[in-house]
């Protein structure tokens, strides 16, 4: 389930345009999330409340990543950008989070492990320049792809702090406790959006239907989705899932946004995988 959501997610960046403005898409996104768990999570979360207020810069900055780096990637970069390359550069969450671990908290890796890395970066290069080899002789990131990165790594990031977090509090209070965060980080950019880009809200039936597939299906099921699998297994099998993410956000994107599957989407992918499964083999056992 966890990867059809994240799918739809990156699929909405492109979707959304004309219909709901990225930052905006940001605030309602988690203020949808607040009303819902606002009425369910809040005696449990006032129990916890010393727990919150002790270590309120590490849900502060974790939320800050989960809440408003990667979706904020998502639907900046999906204006310029397919989803299909937003999907497939989320596919390195796992690469990004052994990354990660290796540059800044030590973690030991072996000779496939950083092999793998190679090869999944190979993918990456292999997206953007969209095949073409001369094109990598002169590579030119697009936006939206370097929105698609900046994600990817901000998930990584995330995925390490989440693990002291899991002790402290329970996943539906973790999770409640980042859309709250999320919600207070998300209006200055909302205000920014409004006042400053003078890009108003325009209220329409898709402009509903968008924001309550952010609020429950991209949000809801996905992050607590994720949040329930690092806290029952691991923070590393916590990425797994979203090796399935652009096999649905392939479908998703051909079917309702007319985008075209090329080759090199595919030998992407396949290098991608293959890249990942080296980086994780002997670092997860």
């Amino acid at each position: 389930m966890a990867p059809l959501a994240f799918a739809i997610t990156n699929s909405s960046g492109v979707f959304s345009i004309g219909v709901m403005n990225p930052l905006t898409m940001v605030f309602f996104r988690w203020f949808g999330v607040v009303l819902i768990m606002a009425p369910i999570m809040a005696v449990s979360l006032w129990r916890v409340r010393h727990i919150i207020i002790a270590h309120w810069k590490l849900f502060a900055v974790s939320s800050f990543l989960a809440m408003i780096v990667c979706p904020t990637a998502v639907y900046v970069g999906g204006q310029s950008t397919t989803a299909m390359n937003l999907s497939l550069l989320y596919a390195l969450a796992p690469m990004y989070t052994l990354s990660i671990d290796w540059i800044f908290f030590g973690k030991r890796l072996s000779r496939l492990n950083i092999f793998g890395i190679a090869i999944a970066f190979a993918g990456v290069l292999w997206i953007i320049a969209k095949g073409d080899i001369n094109a990598l002789l002169s590579l030119q990131f697009t936006t939206g792809d370097l929105w698609g990165l900046s994600g990817g790594v901000g998930w990584g990031l995330y995925a390490i702090l989440v693990r002291k977090q899991v002790s402290l509090l329970s996943g539906w209070q973790l999770f409640s406790l980042n859309a709250i965060f999320g919600l207070v980080m998300a209006t200055p950019l909302l205000v920014y959006e409004l006042g400053v880009q003078g890009k108003p809200i325009v209220w329409t039936p898709e402009f509903f239907m968008v924001w309550g597939v952010l609020s429950i299906v991209s949000s809801i099921i996905a992050y607590r989705t994720m949040v329930y699998i690092i806290t029952r297994i691991s923070v590393t099998a916590s990425t797994y899932p979203l090796y399935l993410n652009p096999v649905y956000a392939v479908a998703i994107s051909i079917a309702f946004l007319g985008e075209t599957l090329h080759t090199y989407h595919i030998i992407s992918a396949v290098v991608i995988a293959m890249g990942v499964g080296l980086a994780l083999q002997q670092s997860s056992q």
